[in-house]
């Protein structure tokens, strides 16, 4: 709420332009869609707890998109998402198989399955396309191990709405 009231602030004094996108206009519609939905959820508190949630990913992508990144430090924050990706997939995996049949779904240290898969789902092209845009074998190493990772960790959570989104993102 802070951060997002700084940038809010900034914009206001025009030291930020705002910059919108077609990414950033299809992350805005999909959450007035689902703020729509939660109108006529049988649980709106839950369906708007998730819509705040979404709000948030919005959030960040407009600050992020408004920054004046150069690109050294992009590649930075990209091999770190994709480190990410590897480690909490491997956690997810990691936790089904230890838990073993208490846990049906794997969540995590996240706790919810439909929020890990979405959260591996958001990493899943950064470790694609960094395969491909890394020249060091061992982290082309790392960037396929992760997307492999990521691929079957999201597969554990057993949630349809990854599975659908997966496929989308694959395609």
């Amino acid at each position: 709420i802070i951060i997002f009231g700084l940038w809010a602030y900034k914009i206001y004094k025009k030291k930020v332009k705002l910059k919108l996108d077609n990414l950033g206009l299809l992350i805005a519609l999909f959450l007035l869609s689902t703020l729509f939905s939660a109108l006529f959820s049988d649980f709106p508190s839950q369906a708007l707890s998730y819509s705040f949630r979404i709000l948030l990913y919005l959030v960040l992508y407009l600050v992020i998109l408004s920054l004046n990144l150069n690109e050294k430090f992009l590649k930075k924050i990209t091999f770190t998402i994709v480190i990410s990706g590897l480690f909490f997939s491997l956690i997810s995996i990691g936790l089904k198989f230890i838990l073993g049949s208490r846990v049906v779904r794997a969540s995590g240290f996240v706790g919810d399955p439909n929020e890990l898969g979405i959260l591996l789902l958001a990493m899943l092209p950064f470790a694609f396309f960094s395969y491909f845009e890394e020249k060091n074998t061992n982290k082309k190493l790392i960037c396929a191990l992760s997307f492999f990772t990521i691929l079957v960790a999201s597969l554990f959570t057993f949630s349809r709405s990854v599975l659908v989104a997966l496929i989308l993102i694959l395609l």
